[in-house]
């Protein structure tokens, strides 16, 4: 069963930006630097990512941020849900109008416009992004994480993958399958 519970709208914001091994990964495979070398290997002649596995859920490494979504959930339950729930990491994060300035300009105008797409829809909106989070430690939020507890939200969205590419270094392909988990 899906984590979203009875959700039948799925909007998935996710792009595979990387569809070949991009050269910067290559020069330090051949050098052996970096944790992503460790996700590369030669096969063939060529460097090509490891499989890896993105299915199996991981818990969050930011438990206080965690935390926070969570009671926030409960309370969101308490009142009936949410029929709209962004799901993902810092750039989901970000859509709540808090977070690291960008040069002199705080990301207010994000929390704006959620505000305003709550007010046109006419429906409860709630945003649930941790910051460095990849695919399996969404999954545990969503599964073991409290995150999804009362009625079923009526759209999901999810903009979630970033992580995997940069930090944990997980080909494109691999981390479709921890997404459709």
């Amino acid at each position: 069963m899906s984590p979203f519970g009875g959700c039948r709208n799925f909007l998935l914001l996710f792009t595979l930006c990387l569809q070949t091994v991009p050269s910067w990964c290559v020069t330090s495979a051949r050098h052996g630097r970096s944790r992503v070398s460790k996700s590369l290997e030669i096969v063939d002649g060529k460097i090509v990512w490891k499989p890896k596995d993105t299915t199996h859920p991981i818990p969050t490494n930011r438990k206080d941020d965690q935390k926070k979504i969570a009671e926030e959930a409960a309370k969101t339950a308490t009142r009936g849900g949410a029929e709209l729930i962004f799901f993902g990491d810092s750039l989901t994060a970000h859509l709540t109008g808090k977070g690291r300035k960008m040069g002199k300009e705080p990301y207010t105008e994000f929390g704006l416009q959620i505000t305003k797409l709550e007010r046109s829809l006419g429906a409860s909106v709630r945003v649930r992004g941790i910051s460095g989070d990849t695919v399996p430690q969404l999954l545990w939020r969503l599964t073991e994480g409290g995150e999804m507890v009362g009625p079923p939200p009526k759209v999901v969205v999810l903009l979630i993958g970033t992580n995997d590419l940069g930090m944990a270094a997980t080909s494109p392909v691999s981390i479709l399958p921890g997404i459709e988990a």
